[in-house]
């Protein structure tokens, strides 16, 4: 075991069982140890007496320990859920052991087809990375039993989007800094999440931009978009900057001296008191995208840039429109039949026409 300093920062190293592991570079001597006793107490879990010992239980702690650098919050927090379901369903089987069948009663118990899917893909995704990592750590197999269970057929409700005079409800129902959130996600076409993170530095009132933050990629990076800013965008950032009672957040939370991580209550509320169908943050998003696709002259590249998608198939999801290409091919089946559909109309018009006049 050792622990030295070079090119600017910390490294360590140390052997067990034969093997040789290192790790760096740390800017202080204190985070190389950290890091150094967080691998070993990886290694080790990965090394038991016999492969067989290793229970779900350790493989999923250490998952999450990774997924909490890797993804969002929400999302790590329903994978601790799905397999804290799991093990109070089945008990902490040895990992090596759990069969298909398993996977399988635990998810018919789940209330819904969709449910069933969605824990079945955080399962899939567990057995994926602990089969890595045995197969690295001590050489052997695991084979994923989630592999063998199939999806099932879901039924999705068509995405609700709002009406203008519906977002004007909502609008005038809106207090506070609710309403100046709601304008900037409709003037961005951003994600919750996305506006919540603004900081003031991800304004620039020169350029007329807002930088957006979203952890879109495979391995969880963040990345950033910048948005142009249009002229009612603008005021409504001004004005905001010039209430702000701190430098950081644009959306301060004064309760907890941060910023906003969630408003979960906010739209069910604005929705109520406005007398409207309710949608949440999201839906803004979808009536925004839209909107713009009913205008001329925009085409769905741009939509799509400014969405920030990284696939124009994902932009068209949004656009929940018929294309004209497809209303010019439905129009060529017109009068195809006429002499056969016309018929029948005619006949049941005169039919109607003559019992009239018989009255």
């Amino acid at each position: 075991m050792a622990l030295w300093k070079e090119r600017g920062g910390w490294r360590f190293k140390f052997q067990y069982r034969g093997r040789k592991y290192r790790g760096g570079i740390y800017p202080t001597r204190a985070e190389a140890l950290a890091a150094q006793e967080e691998k070993k107490k990886s290694v080790r879990a990965f090394h038991p007496q016999t492969p067989t010992d290793i229970t779900f239980r350790q493989v999923a702690s250490l998952y999450l320990d990774w997924s909490q650098r890797r993804h969002a919050k929400k999302t790590h927090e329903y994978k601790a859920m799905v397999f804290r379901r799991f093990i109070e369903f089945h008990g902490d089987l040895p990992i090596t052991e759990i069969t298909p069948l398993q996977i399988q009663s635990y998810l018919n118990s789940r209330p819904s087809n969709h449910n069933f899917n969605v824990h079945r893909k955080e399962l899939y995704a567990l057995f994926s990375w602990a089969g890595k990592m045995l197969r690295r750590e001590i050489g052997i197999s695991l084979a994923n039993p989630c592999r063998d269970v199939e999806r099932l057929p879901e039924s999705r409700a068509e995405k609700l989007i709002p009406t203008k005079e519906e977002i004007q409800k909502l609008l005038a129902a809106a207090g506070g800094d609710e309403k100046p959130l709601l304008l900037v996600l409709i003037h961005t076409l951003a994600r919750i999440d996305e506006v919540l993170r603004l900081r003031w530095d991800d304004i620039d009132f020169q350029k007329k931009t807002v930088r957006l933050w979203t952890r879109k990629l495979l391995d969880g990076s963040w990345v950033y978009d910048y948005i142009p800013m249009n002229r009612e965008l603008m005021e409504i950032m001004k004005d905001l900057y010039s209430r702000r009672v701190q430098n950081e957040w644009v959306f301060f939370n004064s309760l907890t001296g941060t910023r906003f991580n969630r408003r979960p209550k906010m739209m069910p509320a604005l929705c109520r008191k406005a007398n409207i169908r309710r949608f949440g943050f999201h839906a803004l998003r979808h009536f925004g995208a839209t909107y713009l696709a009913h205008q001329k002259n925009i085409p769905y590249k741009t939509i799509s840039a400014l969405l920030r998608h990284r696939s124009l198939a994902t932009t068209e999801a949004y656009l929940h429109s018929i294309e004209e290409s497809q209303k010019a091919a439905v129009k060529k089946l017109e009068g195809l039949f006429c002499g056969v559909g016309c018929g029948v109309d005619r006949i049941g018009k005169k039919r109607k026409m003559a019992k009239v006049a018989h009255n």
